[in-house]
């Protein structure tokens, strides 16, 4: 029987997926989940502190350019984080309104048993394809490796995008510092002037509605515009 920490991951990258897995879902479904004070505090208070921990999160991961300050404004970030976000999973798991297909959507367990959600970790990867159509902006559309279609595999809460501007392909996969879950196709990201004509590379793999990632597709790469 699993406890009710279970749901939490213990890996900062493990957290920061989740976190964002379960940030995006409050975002779009607010009125569903909360109300009052706590829909103002969902907004305020828990946003705020995974915005500040994803910032800290961020700067972290490139090796490159960690320092003992970046690494101590992740751990301080991250605790305050994970407090917020326990409370926020105690309060959707006691609330009525909320379904068990809610819960797995935010990437927590169902209050049916509290066991995790049967999804298998994903067999197969999304294929990117890069549009370079608009000036400063790269638009980056999937599609399932299995299946050819753009919707997402059963149990897949969405895509797992690793990416950075590099001078040269690269060699080591912490490379890729910046990541995120997006959750429908299409990623677009807008560049600022000064970046046009680089190169931005991307690695992607699904991730299921318990954390678990599949496999990476290839490095694809593209100039911006």
């Amino acid at each position: 029987m699993a406890t009710n920490n279970d749901w939490l991951p213990t890996s900062h990258e493990a957290l920061y997926d989740k976190g964002l897995q379960t940030k995006s879902y409050a975002e779009g479904h607010l009125g569903d989940i909360g109300a009052g004070k706590t829909a103002e505090w969902i907004n305020s208070d828990f946003k705020v502190k995974w915005q500040d921990f994803a910032n800290a999160f961020l700067a972290w991961q490139n090796p490159s350019q960690r320092t003992p300050q970046k690494v101590a404004a992740l751990r301080e970030k991250e605790y305050a984080f994970k407090t917020a976000y326990r409370e926020f999973y105690r309060y959707v798991k006691n609330n009525p309104v909320v379904t068990d297909e809610m819960l797995v959507a935010m990437g927590f367990p169902p209050h049916s048993d509290n066991k995790p959600t049967p999804a298998p970790v994903p067999t197969s990867y999304p294929i990117a394809k890069i549009d370079i159509g608009t000036v400063s902006r790269l638009t980056v559309h999937y599609a399932d490796s299995a299946t050819g279609k753009k919707g997402k595999p059963q149990g897949v809460a969405g895509a797992v995008i690793h990416w950075a501007i590099l001078p040269a392909p690269p060699t080591d996969y912490a490379e890729l510092f910046h990541s995120v879950l997006n959750t429908n196709s299409p990623l677009v990201l807008d560049f600022a002037e000064e970046e046009r004509d680089r190169i931005a590379y991307f690695r992607l793999a699904w991730q299921n509605v318990r954390g678990e990632k599949g496999a990476y597709g290839e490095i694809v790469s593209a100039r911006i515009p």
